[in-house]
């Protein structure tokens, strides 16, 4: 039994075939990835943390702007302007601070009561248009400011007295309402 062997193509010159650059690159690499056989092509995958988008769309240029001029440091001047009297006064007439709620403490900053501190055990008095928008549990709730309440003194000599107060002398109180921190820790309550 004979057997043949088929041999590659020789060219004229009697010179192996040439293999492309591109066909020695694919070799390369699928010999760097661990690939063995002889038609192997080796995986090549974009790398997408790599590529930057073309193009920025006309929002991100808009944004990208308006944040680098409010980035800019204020001048001198701005800040007088801001700590003015003038300007406190209409800051704090144009913002919305909670509404006093039972359960609150609150303090007086004028009239008889001035600087006593009270609890607020009810709200004897709201406007219709606030009564509205609790009944059906607006959000803005959080911000009603009551007509009437009813108080009961802490810490003072008329401690457990209790005070009403509607309409003008509600607003001549001047009641500001106090956050958790004015009751101290455990340790050192001020009731």
């Amino acid at each position: 039994m004979a057997t043949t062997q088929e041999k590659a193509p020789q060219e004229s010159n009697g010179a192996e075939p040439e293999v492309s650059e591109f066909r020695q690159q694919q070799v390369a690499d699928a010999a760097s990835q661990n690939m063995t056989q002889e038609n192997a092509v080796p995986e090549q995958r974009p790398q997408a943390f790599l590529e930057t988008p073309v193009r920025e769309s006309e929002l991100s240029r808009k944004l990208r702007e308006e944040s680098e001029e409010s980035n800019k440091p204020m001048d001198e001047d701005a800040f007088k302007r801001a700590s003015s009297k003038g300007q406190m006064k209409k800051a704090a007439e144009n913002s919305a601070t909670e509404g006093i709620m039972v359960g609150a403490a609150v303090r007086a900053n004028a009239g008889p009561h001035e600087d006593r501190i009270f609890a607020v055990t009810r709200i004897t008095g709201r406007k219709p248009s606030d009564m509205v928008l609790q009944a059906v549990g607006s959000p803005d709730q959080r911000f009603l400011q009551p007509t009437g309440l009813e108080l009961r003194a802490i810490g003072d000599e008329r401690d457990g007295e209790i005070v009403v107060l509607e309409g003008d002398d509600l607003d001549d109180a001047e009641l500001e309402k106090l956050d958790e921190g004015w009751r101290g820790t455990r340790a050192g309550r001020r009731h």
